[in-house]
């Protein structure tokens, strides 16, 4: 279990006001509601991927087609070398999932 929930009062959120739960594993910064960081990082590639041969133009559904064939080292820059247009079909794709009506 993580530290942070044995804690009586969480700690402060990081002073930059930036999740780190990816890059602090064990350590939910978001305070039990995901963060818009944590949300498109959870995205499954594979939905983002086929959001982006379905709705980009010819670069994004090329950059798609060489996120699916990448080995892990070449998928890991090719994110970093592309994370706005990563971030706007992962964002793309949630937002066209129902919402529950409360």
């Amino acid at each position: 279990m993580s530290e942070i929930y044995k804690m009586e009062t969480p700690p402060p959120m990081p002073e930059d006001g930036i999740c780190d739960m990816l890059t602090t594993p064990g350590v939910d910064d978001c305070r039990g509601m995901m963060c818009d960081g944590c949300a498109l990082a959870n995205v499954p590639r594979h939905y983002v991927q086929a959001c982006m041969v379905a709705n980009g133009g010819s670069f994004a559904a090329s950059l798609a087609r060489s996120f699916q064939v990448a080995d892990p080292t070449n998928y890991k820059r090719l994110r970093a070398a592309f994370p706005d247009i990563w971030n706007r079909y992962a964002q793309m794709f949630i937002d066209a999932q129902p919402r529950e009506e409360v």
